[in-house]
């Protein structure tokens, strides 16, 4: 600096600021143009030459380049970027603009990211040469990986980008523009296969970035109502919109342009929120339907070629990481539950309406189940080490965490009504009791439940119960659980297991 302060103070200093629109735009103005701002960040990571270092000034720039992108002259930014990029396609120029792009605490304006996308989406990632620092070491030389992954900060550009100024038809799907067909149309024919960094990064690759812009948008998927109780026409339109987006995702990453070895960490877990977010279809799938149809409850990913075989296959493909079944069972088991809460919301609810949503989620989660596990033994045959006989069939029990949430649900309810069975019930750390009216009937954490209170909750149910009505209504429970677990694992099968 002119002062005499070192680069490190400068950029200490910058930290009070970097995040203000105005601050951001005035020192991207002072700098000049686009292509200095990158040699700045390239004179920095070559002069320090350590990684650490190089990480801080990237990240104090990166914030500032995108509170400058937030301002009245983002989209012209986002574009002088593109076109500064486009000019002179190398590694120095493309990584580290996805290094800035790619903080994944930083917001980019929704003008920036799509302008500087569409741009940039014209240039082929195989002209890309070779970069001269650490960064583009560490970060894709993919020209649309930063941006794409700043795509997953900002669902709203998330959205825009990757469905279009589109509309909505008289059944409430989709009708994309020619843009957004267009956009896909390049996404997914081009090569991904393009990032060019050493195998120990850890930084997003372009595929990585696609993912991230997708499961953003699904995040619009299935709108609650407003106030009024209606779903808003913006939500709705939205939700069309996400559905789209989720659809052409899940249609292109289930099909043959990948393979379950190609999905990375990152993949797996975006794709799985993508899932999450579509758990009507996840149901419809798990039943073994022949479509997967929302049942009229909102716009469906099978308008958009999505097949049960494609969400089976695409839950395969990301069966073996622990993360993303997390996230995609977290997804589909809230939608089970909230159908639950519904079922017996209503005036007369009883035993049936119980039984019936319970035994929907016992299917759906046994064929989350199932595909995980064939995933697991794909993998294992793979490996001559750990070779199994293929014809195995899957033995897994029904979980015993969902016949307690079931028999904890019935409690809830009213179902259960013999004080026998409600006084042995405050004998365990599962039930709670009110210290006000400690001759109420207990009630059950259903989201609480640990699996050591499911052992012995189900341990209750077979030793402490004995009244004749309570042991039926607990008896029904376990059979259509059973039995829907059984059809859950079978529709698992038509996978394909690439």
């Amino acid at each position: 600096a002119d002062d005499g302060r070192t680069v490190d103070e400068v950029l200490a200093s910058m930290a009070t600021y970097q995040d203000s629109p105005a601050y951001g735009a005035t020192f991207v103005t002072e700098v000049g143009d686009a292509q200095a701002y990158l040699d700045l960040v390239h004179d920095i990571d070559r002069a320090y030459n350590y990684p650490y270092q190089s990480e801080v000034a990237v990240s104090a720039l990166g914030h500032v380049l995108g509170a400058a992108s937030q301002t009245r002259g983002g989209d012209d930014l986002g574009m002088q970027f593109a076109a500064a990029i486009v000019e002179s396609p190398v590694a120095d120029n493309t990584a580290i603009f996805n290094a800035l792009t790619s903080q994944s605490d930083v917001v980019y304006g929704s003008g920036f990211l799509t302008k500087a996308s569409d741009v940039l989406l014209q240039l082929d990632p195989t002209q890309v040469h070779d970069g001269t620092s650490y960064l583009t070491t560490r970060y894709s030389h993919d020209p649309v990986a930063g941006v794409l992954a700043a795509m997953g900060n900002n669902p709203d550009a998330a959205l825009r980008y990757l469905s279009g100024d589109g509309s909505v038809d008289g059944d409430g799907n989709w009708v994309p523009d020619d843009k957004a067909r267009q956009r896909w149309e390049k996404l997914t024919s081009r090569d991904w296969d393009c990032d060019f960094t050493m195998s120990a990064s850890d930084k997003p690759t372009a595929a990585d970035g696609l993912t991230s812009a997708v499961a953003a948008a699904s995040s619009f998927r299935n709108p609650g109502p407003g106030e009024d109780g209606a779903v808003s026409s913006d939500a709705a339109q939205r939700d069309a919109a996400a559905t789209y987006t989720s659809g052409m995702g899940v249609d292109y990453f289930s099909g043959d342009s990948w393979s379950r070895d190609e999905f990375t960490d990152t993949m797996k877990h975006n794709l799985a929120v993508v899932v999450a977010n579509s758990p009507e279809e996840v149901a419809a799938a798990a039943a073994g339907d022949d479509e997967v149809s929302t049942g009229g409850e909102g716009p469906s990913v099978a308008r958009w070629g999505v097949t049960p075989t494609d969400m089976s296959t695409m839950i395969f493909r990301f069966g073996d990481s622990q993360d993303a079944m997390t996230v995609a069972s977290t997804g589909v088991g809230d939608y089970h539950h909230r159908r639950i809460e519904e079922a017996m919301s209503t005036d007369d609810p009883g035993q049936s309406n119980l039984g019936i949503e319970y035994g929907q989620l016992s299917r759906s989660s046994s064929y989350l189940t199932e595909l995980s596990r064939m995933r697991y033994d794909e993998d294992m045959k793979a490996d001559s080490r750990h070779a199994e006989d293929p014809s195995k069939a899957s033995t897994h029990p029904v979980p015993n965490l969902l016949l307690a949430q079931a028999y904890g649900d019935a409690m809830n309810h009213g179902l259960l009504t013999d004080p026998s069975t409600l006084t042995t019930a405050k004998d365990h750390d599962w039930a709670v009791s009110d210290p006000d009216h400690p001759d109420a009937a207990p009630t059950v954490d259903i989201a609480g439940l640990t699996r050591g209170q499911a052992d012995d909750m189900t341990a209750w149910e077979e030793n402490s119960v004995t009244n004749e009505n309570d042991l039926r209504v607990l008896s029904n429970l376990d059979n259509s659980i059973s039995a829907k677990w059984t059809s859950g694992r079978d529709a698992a099968s038509d996978a394909r297991t690439n």
